[in-house]
């Protein structure tokens, strides 16, 4: 949410700067007033479940965020959906908005388009191409090992689902049901 120079200092404030680029809190708690009332149960069991933690866990201290609300939930993105937060250079955005240097124009900002592409990949392979007939769905993510946890999620109104999470969302990114699978690449190809 571009609070991380609260907790690791004013080194950080770039960053911050970076992702305020992308998330505005008040927009954020617009978009939570006019989600449709499922979502909005799914936004406030997150918080509720993440303050309920804190609250039963009273030797955990965290260091920016004391108290979670249902909004927050829509603040996490890795650039993967919408825009690409880490196409914007931390360091050329310093020098665009530091005293002095003001060599940089918005164009400077952005990450060289000729560079080694980054991203993701993900292909679909349908069951008439597969030698026992079942669809096949595969992902490289291209995260860290412990970027993303392996869930198998199941609730009594019907979420049967397995697949992959990212840290503090609440729902399979990436995954299959009986039904369907489901991925999403990041690349600016």
């Amino acid at each position: 949410m571009g609070r991380l120079a609260e907790s690791e200092g004013e080194s950080e404030l770039y960053r911050d700067l970076r992702m305020k680029l992308y998330i505005d809190p008040t927009d954020m708690q617009t978009k939570y007033a006019e989600s449709p009332v499922y979502l909005q149960k799914l936004m406030n069991a997150w918080a509720d479940g993440l303050n309920y933690y804190l609250y039963t866990h009273p030797n955990v201290n965290p260091k920016v965020l004391k108290k979670f609300e249902p909004w927050m939930a829509l603040t996490f993105t890795e650039g993967s959906i919408g825009g690409d937060i880490e196409s914007i250079n931390i360091e050329s955005l310093e020098s665009f908005y530091s005293k002095g240097k003001s060599d940089s124009t918005l164009a400077q900002l952005t990450q060289d388009p000729n560079a080694e592409p980054q991203g993701s990949n993900g292909i679909a392979i349908a069951p008439q191409n597969t030698k026992n007939g079942h669809a096949l769905l595969l992902i490289n993510p291209h995260t860290s090992f412990y970027f993303r946890a392996e869930v198998h999620m199941q609730s009594d109104e019907g979420l049967n689902a397995y697949g992959a999470v990212t840290w503090g969302q609440f729902f399979i990114y990436q995954g299959f049901n009986e039904n369907a699978g489901w991925m999403h690449t990041s690349s600016g190809g």
